[in-house]
């Protein structure tokens, strides 16, 4: 089972594949069911790791704290496996 930051790192990590993601895709590559991810995006949005693009409807991107807490979270991920 995943812990909470991992969840977290999933999906800032699929937020930042692409530029302009949807929902949908994001859920889709953090693979989680819509409750646990619906709770985690709508808190991420809140703490400004993510953010709606202005120039298309419905798509999302990392903010720059956003990509500052992914590159943390990928240094934390790096070192616990070691």
């Amino acid at each position: 089972m995943r812990s909470e930051w991992e969840i977290l790192l999933d999906l800032l990590s699929a937020t930042a594949k692409d530029k302009n993601t949807k929902k949908t895709r994001i859920m889709q590559s953090a693979y989680l069911q819509w409750k646990n991810f619906d709770k985690y995006f709508t808190y991420m949005i809140e703490k400004g790791l993510v953010e709606k693009n202005n120039s298309d409807e419905g798509n999302y991107e990392l903010t720059e704290k956003g990509d500052e807490l992914l590159g943390i979270l990928n240094k934390v991920d790096k070192i616990l496996k070691k």
